[in-house]
């Protein structure tokens, strides 16, 4: 091949003739440019949308040249657009190694899929070095830092970055959302007021503006307000974002009728809209229809995360002489509850692999039976039969009832040993959790600021803090308070401290899971739209050793607060 087909191989693909382009790259035999020829073939792939091709084309040109940088950082881009995080992380980092030069726009990519991974923290460190490079979208930059503090429940660190972000355009409507957010999230109702009032006069018609207004209403407990505003909205416009929103809304006041009606009108609009069909199968869950609930329940995998897509999906077929991988793509508390699945799931079949997240493997019995617990690095694709996600094992086993959840968990001796000699025996010794994990969707409903404990505080016993965090409102009066800070977020040391407890008193989190599975006694604080595994899923599998405390109005919690302090005053 001459420079000149070369240049016409360019030349075509830069016109946009891509099936010239292609055609020339296919007949072509030269080696001297044949890197840059398969990387060029990879990006007209790309533009055709076939993914398969353009990344086998990219991994050529690697082959031939693993010091060209182009075809690691188209790699990048399809990994990102297929949410394959953990492949997009390992090329973006090959960017980096093979540059000469420190480029800030590298450090920005690989903390950004480490942000879309919700590796928060090492997203930080990255935008932070890219900042000192001087990347040149500042405005970018800062927006993002401001969001991955948000979600870790810094809001004076977000604050500063939103602001930071908002200096280079004072009428950015995504910044200016986003810092609404901020003010939202820390309870802030003369910022959020100010802020709204701002985008409102920056563009009144604004979808996210017009559904945080409505998150104004809710932060002044107006939710039937908040309903009627997004009702409104729907009349002028019905939004998916709208429709999520609304339907929720209804949900939270448990309102059935009219979310299942709301999301009928809504799959008909949106039809493809997996959202939608989520709700709609934890409608279907709550009101105990669970054949079609697990069904539709499926689709929060394609919302959230599905993985290892080499391997076929279990769907029920016989597992005789075969091998299956289990994974975790939920949170703590739903991997501990769900986890009686692996036990009825380990009758059926030679051997189960359980793929956990690294904060929960620790808590879990090795080899118990025929099931292995692994790390995601240890996993061999070609050793599986089938794979399939914990939660969608619910709808082969729900009916099973089988409540040996103890037996999958371990008991570290030494520090069960600490625990004993560490707590004063001569008082009942309680664990108490408030809050979940800050950035949740049912935050902040779900969770009580903590001095609404106070008259249950100044009650004669001792109180351990099993909290993953403490939000900032929370923590002035928790230094001032008697609670006992456990030491880290270590869940082995947490199994230890509650076995060694008289009582467990948790919201609706992890750590509520957790004690009532180690057979501890547990009182559990549940808001009033509690979730669907509160309901009739909650009558085939009880956890024995639970007992619930409902709200009686939505967002109100004296009638919970009353009752427990009425009956922790009998038990002490």
């Amino acid at each position: 091949m001459t420079n000149k087909i070369f240049k016409d191989i360019v030349e075509n693909y830069q016109k946009g003739n891509f099936n010239e382009a292609l055609k020339l790259c296919n007949e072509t035999r030269e080696d001297k440019n044949l890197h840059t020829i398969y990387n060029i073939k990879g990006a007209i792939h790309v533009k055709q949308n076939e993914l398969i091709k353009a990344k086998s084309s990219f991994l050529k040109s690697i082959e031939i040249n693993k010091n060209f940088l182009d075809p690691y950082k188209n790699l990048y881009l399809i990994y990102i657009k297929t949410n394959d995080l953990k492949s997009a992380i390992k090329y973006s980092k090959k960017v980096i190694e093979i540059e000469t030069k420190k480029n800030p726009i590298s450090f920005f990519n690989l903390a950004y899929v480490y942000e879309l991974n919700n590796n928060l923290k090492i997203a930080i460190e990255y935008y932070l070095i890219s900042d000192e490079l001087n990347f040149q979208d500042k405005a970018n930059l800062y927006n993002n830092l401001g969001n991955c503090y948000l979600r870790l429940n810094k809001l004076d660190k977000s604050e500063q970055y939103f602001l930071k972000a908002l200096s280079f355009n004072k009428r950015d409507k995504i910044v200016i959302n986003n810092l609404l957010k901020c003010y939202l999230f820390s309870r802030n109702l003369n910022k959020s007021e100010t802020y709204y009032q701002i985008a409102k006069s920056i563009d009144d018609k604004y979808i996210e503006f017009k559904l945080n207004e409505a998150e104004l209403v809710l932060l002044k407990n107006n939710i039937y307000d908040a309903i009627h505003l997004l009702e409104n909205l729907s009349k002028e416009n019905l939004h998916n974002k709208t429709l999520h929103r609304l339907t929720t809304l209804y949900l939270r006041v448990n309102d059935n009728d009219k979310a299942n009606r709301l999301l009928t009108e809504g799959l008909k609009k949106f039809p493809k809209d997996l959202q939608l069909k989520s709700l709609h199968g934890l409608i279907l869950l709550k009101d105990g229809k669970f054949e079609d609930g697990w069904n539709y329940y499926e689709f929060r995998k394609s919302i959230s995360d599905e993985k290892y897509n080499d391997l076929k999906t279990w769907k029920g077929e016989d597992l005789k002489d075969k091998k299956i991988l289990v994974y975790s793509e939920q949170g703590i508390g739903d991997t501990i509850q769900f986890s009686f699945n692996l036990i009825e799931l380990s009758k059926i079949v030679e051997t189960v692999d359980f793929v956990v997240k690294d904060k929960v493997s620790p808590i879990f019995k090795k080899n118990y039976k025929n099931i292995n617990i692994i790390k995601d690095n240890e996993v061999k694709i070609d050793k599986y039969s089938f794979k399939i996600s914990l939660g969608s094992l619910n709808k082969f086993f729900y009916k099973k009832n089988n409540n040996d959840y103890f037996n999958l968990f371990y008991i570290d001796n030494d520090k069960l040993k600490k625990w004993k000699d560490k707590i004063n025996i001569n008082k009942k010794n309680i664990g108490l959790v408030w809050s979940g994990y800050f950035f949740g969707p049912k935050e902040p409903y779900r969770s009580i600021k903590l001095e609404s404990f106070n008259k249950i505080l100044n009650l004669d016993c001792n109180f351990y803090s099993l909290q993953r965090e403490i939000w900032d409102r929370d923590i002035e009066f928790f230094e001032k308070s008697k609670i006992i800070k456990y030491g880290n977020n270590d869940l082995d040391d947490i199994v230890s401290l509650i076995k060694n407890l008289d009582l467990v008193i948790s919201s609706d989190t992890s750590i509520l899971h957790l004690s009532s599975v180690l057979e501890k006694k547990t009182w559990g604080l549940i808001p009033f739209d509690a979730d669907w595994r509160w309901y009739e899923y909650y009558k085939i599998h009880p956890y024995q050793n639970l007992k619930i405390y409902k709200q009686k109005q939505f967002n109100n919690w004296d009638n919970v607060l009353l009752n427990l302090e009425k009956d922790l005053s009998n038990f002490l």
